[in-house]
Order: C-alpha cells, then structure tokens, then sequence
C-alpha cells in the first residue's frame, strides 16, 4: 500500500500562519471651521437645512419644525379644555 503525499500531511508540518494586521482605525472626522458652525447655527435658528459640505445623517429639515410642535402642543391644550370643563361640571352637584 502506498501512501499519497496528502496522507502525509500532518498539522505540525504546515507553515505557521501569518500574523493578522490589526485594522486600521478610520479616521476621526474633522472638526467643523468657524464659518461651518455659524452657518449650523444660523440654519437652527432660521429652521433650515445644514450647509452641504458639513457631514450629517439627516438631509435637511425633518418633521420636527418648531411650527409643528407648537402646533401638536396646542392640539393636546384645547383637547383638554373639554375633558376639564366635563369633570369638574361633574363634580357640581344641585
């Protein structure tokens, strides 16, 4: 019986592996210049979008616009003026 060359083979006579490269970090994002944070914050208090050149997950304004929320805020209020004026109507009793 011959034996193949694979049979041959054990573990200790394979070459040791080659050490891993640690991966690389990714860079830190750079700080924003002057000029790009008084434009965020001009673009707050105008309730617009951020500048284009400054990266940011969300694209622009969203759904919440201080209009919408003083909206909503003032939806909730009325809809608790009727809720009042029943309970406390039933609590007054001839």
């Amino acid at each position: 019986m011959v034996a193949s060359p694979i049979a041959c083979l054990k573990a200790e006579d394979a070459p040791a592996p080659a050490a891993a490269a640690a991966p690389a970090a990714p860079a830190a994002p750079k700080d924003p210049t002057l000029e790009q944070r008084v434009s965020d914050v001009e673009a707050y208090i105008n309730n617009g979008s951020r500048t284009p050149d400054v990266a940011s997950k969300v694209a622009g304004s969203g759904p919440g616009h201080n209009a919408w929320m003083m909206t909503s805020a003032a939806l909730v209020l009325f809809m608790t003026l009727p809720g009042l004026a029943l309970f406390y109507g039933g609590l007054v009793r001839r």
